[in-house]
């Protein structure tokens, strides 16, 4: 604050500025009157300060628009897609392409399983029995049935497969 009381007071000669409050009263050294105009000074400079702030604040109306109409384009989506049309369509194919690529990936896993996993899968899954399910005496000749049967279902498929490439010879 003490700059700019320098600073008022070097404009306005004869005026002095309350540093406390901010404001210009008219006493002054030479009575509270300006020698050469006669005049008031204080009311002269609250009018061209009251000028100076309805200006600013008009330029800044001005630039708060500019802003709000800036904010307003930027988030459009429409307007965005309008804009950039390759970077839209760039993206859309990796998105699909990242999508597409996940699926055959699951696809190809699951259609190369092994026939060992998927024995092993099948055993895991009849060998843990849910946490409710009642206490059986009989459950380890049961689980030795299921998977011999897993195992006799396999080698049958397996055998038959490699029956219906084989051709018999000719006789």
């Amino acid at each position: 604050m003490g700059e700019e009381s320098t600073r008022l007071k070097s404009e306005l000669p004869g005026m002095t500025v309350s540093t406390a409050s901010g404001t210009m009263d008219g006493k002054s050294d030479s009575g509270g009157k300006d020698g050469a105009e006669g005049k008031e000074v204080p009311a002269v400079e609250i009018s061209r300060l009251r000028t100076e702030i309805d200006a600013t604040r008009d330029q800044l109306g001005t630039y708060i628009s500019e802003l709000d109409r800036r904010r307003h384009e930027a988030l459009d989506l429409q307007h965005q897609v309008k804009k950039h049309p390759g970077l839209v369509i760039g993206a859309g194919v990796a998105i699909i392409g990242a999508v597409a690529g996940a699926v055959v990936m699951v696809n190809h896993a699951r259609r190369h399983e092994t026939l060992g996993r998927k024995v092993q899968r099948k055993l895991t899954c009849i060998a843990s029995p849910p946490p409710t399910a009642p206490a059986d005496p009989a459950w380890m000749l049961k689980l030795f049935l299921k998977a011999a049967l897993l195992i006799g279902i396999a080698v049958a498929t397996r055998l038959l497969s490699q029956g219906t490439t084989r051709r018999p010879p000719a006789a």
